[in-house]
């Protein structure tokens, strides 16, 4: 990354990718800000990670920089965001953490396991309830939709490798 001002560095949740901030990122110029495919998303897809630790190593390796970032993280990238932050305290200016899970979190479970069997259709319209409002611009939240409409169930006709990351993040903190 770039020196000088701390960059802004956005980790997604399960489904989404780095193309679905585009907008917060366009509206954030002239500021850096930049969002980061996490292993087993958008251009990384094919890439299964073992563990949110191996996802937040391969994030510190994508945006090692000698000047601290603000990390944000939403759900699965606030996990990610907070491993990180955990084992490179220095190179975090700022760490902000939405609608992201603690470790082992009952619900957060439960909604991993559901999603992995059904995918996450079934589950689309209570997350769109918890991540947006009624001032949300309608643009935004038909792009989060339609990408949350494309991750695959682990037993559907193209399982995909989103699982192998649920998986991990199923096993996050669990005892």
């Amino acid at each position: 990354m770039s020196s000088g001002k701390s960059p802004v560095v956005l980790l997604h949740s399960l489904g989404l990718c780095s193309e679905d901030y585009r907008p917060f990122i366009e509206a954030a110029r002239p500021r850096c800000v930049r969002s980061v495919d996490l292993l087993g998303h958008g251009s990384r897809q094919t890439v299964t990670p073992e563990s949110v630790t191996a996802m937040a190593d391969d994030v510190w390796n994508e945006i090692e920089t000698s000047v601290p970032v603000h990390l944000v993280g939403h759900s699965l990238g606030g996990a990610v965001a907070a491993t990180l932050a955990s084992s490179h305290p220095s190179a975090i200016a700022s760490l902000a953490i939405v609608a992201s899970p603690f470790a082992g979190s009952p619900v957060f479970l439960e909604r991993a396991r559901s999603a992995e069997q059904s995918g996450m259709v079934p589950q689309i319209e209570v997350t769109l309830e918890r991540w947006f409002d009624e001032n949300a611009n309608p643009a935004v939240v038909a792009q989060i939709e339609s990408s949350l409409r494309r991750t695959p169930s682990r037993t559907g006709p193209q399982p995909g490798e989103r699982w192998g990351i649920l998986r991990a993040s199923i096993d996050w903190g669990s005892p």
